[in-house]
């Protein structure tokens, strides 16, 4: 973001609060969707295993990298 940005004021990867504010907004939305892109990535191959196996994959969350799937007992235990 630094090297993008340099005219932003940045508190380690995040615009400190004497950035203006509509770049701010703009480097927050950039933050987010790269976050939700980065857990994209890492659920596919996961969800790929899960169905390969047959199971159901019930949802993943878009902001962190959770699955749900459903699975049978035996499986579990």
């Amino acid at each position: 973001m630094a090297n993008r940005y340099p005219e932003a004021k940045l508190i380690g990867l995040r615009p400190g609060k004497d950035t203006d504010t509509k770049l701010y907004e703009k480097i927050d939305d950039e933050m987010h969707q790269a976050r939700k892109q980065a857990y994209r990535n890492s659920q596919a191959p996961v969800e790929q295993f899960i169905k390969s196996r047959g199971f159901n994959v019930i949802s993943s969350i878009e902001y962190a990298p959770i699955i749900f799937a459903e699975l049978p007992k035996s499986i579990i235990l």
